[in-house]
């Protein structure tokens, strides 16, 4: 018997626990179970940022803020300027909005469509990320 086969940190490892401050280790079974799981992983991720990204914009749009990305410059300091600049913003605002959501909508079919989800990889523990609102 080997004595490197019993050390109590490589029997946590192998069993899967969790580390004392951060995410729990990942068992991963194979490699082909490996590679779904990390696309699974980096398509939630990205649909977290998505979400954290619509949320400012709507926040934005209700408090009528303007965002750092959004550069519109006109000429003129008239009220009639300002509107107009305004109406840019709001509707510049609103084209993000909309590519967001529909960014959201892919996302959410990527992540239905998964093979992560499927019944080969349920003998596999690995950590899934949850979204608090």
């Amino acid at each position: 018997m080997n004595k490197q086969e019993f050390s109590p940190s490589s029997w946590r490892l192998n069993q899967g626990y969790t580390k004392m401050h951060g995410q729990p280790t990942i068992k991963i079974c194979n490699a082909k179970q490996a590679r779904q799981i990390y696309q699974y992983k980096k398509i939630k991720t990205t649909l977290y940022k998505n979400n954290a990204a619509i949320w400012y914009n709507k926040t934005c749009r209700i408090k009528q803020l303007t965002p750092s990305y959004i550069n519109i410059r006109i000429n003129g300091n008239t009220p009639r300027c300002q509107r107009t600049k305004n109406a840019a913003i709001c509707y510049r605002i609103n084209q993000e909005l909309k590519f967001q959501y529909a960014k959201e909508s892919f996302l959410n079919r990527c992540t239905r469509q998964s093979p992560a989800e499927s019944d080969d990889t349920r003998g596999c523990t690995y950590t899934v990320m949850t979204w608090t609102s």
